[in-house]
């Protein structure tokens, strides 16, 4: 029983906090989008088109930066460094979760930042293909 209680006094709870929530509108302020991949790839595209669509939809400027380099670390070091508002957005691939066990001297506390916070959804997939020659040479 004291289980039950329990749980109904959380639910009570949440619902008589979160009407200041709900009240504010989002995004009331322009948003930046970093992309921490040069500008021309894969991920870039997806993200103009993606926030594009976005700024029209919710009627608010999404700002889009181009933060390339070190695979990723230099856009999202920076997006880890931003305030937790949920006014920066990051836009990256496989790599960032690569980076973490490929280099040795990553400032991994960075990661830590960026998980603890920031919520993650795939927008597109890329799909790379090779196509080899099986012919043999003399």
């Amino acid at each position: 029983m004291s289980h039950v209680l329990s749980l109904v006094i959380w639910i009570l709870a949440i619902l008589f906090t979160t009407d200041g929530a709900l009240s504010q509108t989002y995004p009331s302020k322009p948003v930046p989008v970093v992309i921490v991949l040069p500008p021309g790839g894969s991920n870039d595209v997806v993200g103009r088109i993606l926030f594009q669509k976005v700024s029209e939809q919710l009627g608010q400027q999404f700002v889009i930066d181009n933060r390339g380099g070190a695979a990723g670390t230099i856009g999202s070091e920076g997006v880890a460094n931003s305030p937790p508002d949920g006014y920066t957005i990051m836009v990256e691939s496989a790599t960032h979760v690569a980076n973490a066990h490929l280099y040795k001297k990553l400032p991994l506390r960075r990661f830590d930042r960026l998980h603890r916070r920031h919520a993650a959804c795939t927008a597109g997939w890329d799909v790379g293909v090779a196509s080899l020659n099986a012919t043999k040479r003399s």
